[in-house]
């Protein structure tokens, strides 16, 4: 398993220049949901992206597929004992590029703020995702979080 310093490509060693590029859409996404601004989000992504979460229904996508998300995650929120939450990227697993696709693993860290823990809760977990390279840059087609708290 590649960790940040240790990123690969199917061609071999991936330039720092490259991964940031790689990176900078999923940093913009983990900020935007950090800074509770969703509609910024949706820059981040391709026209029709699909996402994969821990709360039901679990699948978005399509064209509407951040914003439905985004309800979701401010319902699960809302029926929970979450009272505030943060996002940290814990490392790079790995990152795969192949021409204009290409594949990202993350360590995150969530800290909840809950009302019914005195201590934050973390929930450490996975999000991957797919990205597509365009004249726009780097965007991501697909987010997947495989972490431990389901709200």
């Amino acid at each position: 398993m590649a960790n940040s310093s240790e990123a690969i490509s199917m061609a071999g060693r991936i330039t720092d220049d490259l991964k940031d590029a790689v990176m900078r859409p999923i940093r913009g996404f983990i900020d935007a949901m950090d800074a509770r601004t969703f509609e910024s989000a949706k820059r981040f992504f391709v026209d029709q992206p699909s996402i994969v979460d821990a709360f039901a229904p679990y699948h978005w996508t399509g064209v509407t597929a951040i914003e439905r998300w985004a309800t979701g995650v401010e319902a699960a929120i809302a029926r929970s004992t979450i009272l505030d939450y943060s996002a940290e990227v814990l490392g790079i697993r790995t990152i795969v590029i192949e021409g204009n696709r290409a594949y990202a693993s993350i360590d995150l860290c969530y800290t909840l703020k809950m009302s019914d823990q005195k201590q934050p809760v973390l929930d450490k977990g996975v999000f991957t995702y797919a990205l597509e390279r365009s004249v726009d840059g780097w965007k991501i087609a697909a987010a997947t979080w495989a972490g431990g708290v389901t709200i």
